[in-house]
């Protein structure tokens, strides 16, 4: 693409070129572009089309690089989208998935799949903002996030655990960025962690939205899509509205759900307590959940050291000598949830047991199961 403006790109199976360089500059080199920006243009967008891959699905018909950006003056580049169809594969490339020149703003890069790139094992990445000094391979975050070059060098999240639970996959981090800005962030599965030990991103999970404060720190605590305990996780960050997207984050392996153990129900009524997380050491969380239980009623949650098998309305235990405290409103579907929880400072054991207004019960309020919650040190 050269001094392109308003150009749509949609729905192609965009196969690889490569070409070997000829005397007497580049002899015996290996060159090619799927798809190359020079000069300059604006409001450019690729969506739903295949780049690497055969008509099997497969990549094997990847370039040296997938999309290259070069030092082109683009702004306004949609690569992807959020929508049903919009993502892309770009997938099979001997080097870069995606670069993002040093001169470019403004590429955004939204529900695409990329994996299978650096396939050469050079130590090259699924995407690769180029900064000023022409340096390849993967950028450092830095304080603030000034520096200059492709898309900004846009800093990457940090993820720090990534959890398989009921629902989903819960992913805590942080983006430490410029202050006082609003961020995109999107979340990746793999079946492996690049070589790099930054991304790649083969199924994306889903996206956040958040906002970085005076000194440009923002944690996250988010429920994407489904992953396997085992896939890795990473993730990206576009800075709004300029839809300057960030390289991959460091690749975390995500972990099953351990849940609190279910010490008996209590009765009356049909609600159903649980807490599943990372088991309850240091750094460790889990949520609490309600299911099953009357729609927009409230609730509240009774904890305490020991547990009495006495039975209560019919039920078989009661937290004791128990603290209650109130947790909220259920929804529309009868469910709650509440934390995430911290864990540390053990070892404890706490039993919790939940209380919701039911009016369809004669004494007017259901009790649910109890749990046995285990905190570590």
């Amino acid at each position: 693409m050269d001094g392109n403006v308003g150009t749509r790109v949609r729905n192609n199976l965009i196969g690889g070129i490569l070409g070997r360089g000829q005397p007497p500059h580049w002899a015996g080199t290996v060159w090619g572009w799927a798809v190359y920006f020079s000069g300059n243009g604006n409001d450019i967008e690729l969506t739903g089309n295949t780049i690497g891959l055969d008509v099997n699905g497969d990549p094997t018909l990847g370039s040296v690089w997938g999309i290259h950006t070069d030092n082109s003056l683009y702004t306004d580049v949609r690569i992807g989208g959020m929508g049903p169809g919009e993502g892309n594969v770009i997938a099979g490339h001997l080097l870069t998935g995606i670069t993002i020149g040093r001169g470019n703003r403004g590429v955004r890069l939204a529900g695409n799949s990329i994996h299978s790139n650096a396939t050469s094992g050079s130590g090259f990445l699924g995407i690769d903002l180029i900064g000023t000094d022409l340096a390849t391979g993967v950028t450092p975050n830095d304080p603030l996030d000034e520096d200059l070059g492709g898309n900004g060098l846009q800093n990457y999240p940090v993820i720090a655990t990534a959890v398989s639970e009921m629902g989903g996959t819960r992913i805590q981090g942080a983006l430490d960025s410029a202050p006082n800005q609003t961020y995109t962030l999107e979340f990746f599965a793999s079946p492996t962690c690049d070589p790099t030990g930054f991304g790649q991103g083969s199924t994306p999970l889903g996206f956040a939205t958040v906002t970085t404060d005076s000194g440009g720190h923002a944690a996250f605590d988010v429920l994407v899509g489904t992953s396997s305990a085992g896939d890795f996780v990473s993730s990206t960050a576009t800075l709004e509205p300029e839809g300057s997207t960030s390289e991959f984050s460091a690749c975390v392996q995500t972990t099953g759900s351990t849940c609190a153990t279910n010490i008996g129900f209590g009765g009356p009524g049909s609600s159903v307590l649980s807490l599943c997380g990372t088991p309850l050491g240091t750094g460790g969380s889990a949520t609490l959940n309600l299911d099953s239980a009357p729609a927009n009623e409230p609730v509240w949650i009774t904890f305490g050291p020991t547990n009495n098998p006495t039975p209560l309305f019919g039920g078989t235990v009661v937290p004791v000598p128990g603290r209650t405290m109130f947790l909220g409103m259920t929804a529309a579907d009868g469910t709650l949830s509440f934390g995430p929880i911290l864990g540390g400072g053990g070892p404890a054991t706490i039993y919790a047991q939940a209380a919701v207004r039911d009016p369809s019960i004669p004494t007017g309020f259901g009790i649910s199961n109890a749990i046995e919650i285990q905190f570590l040190p």
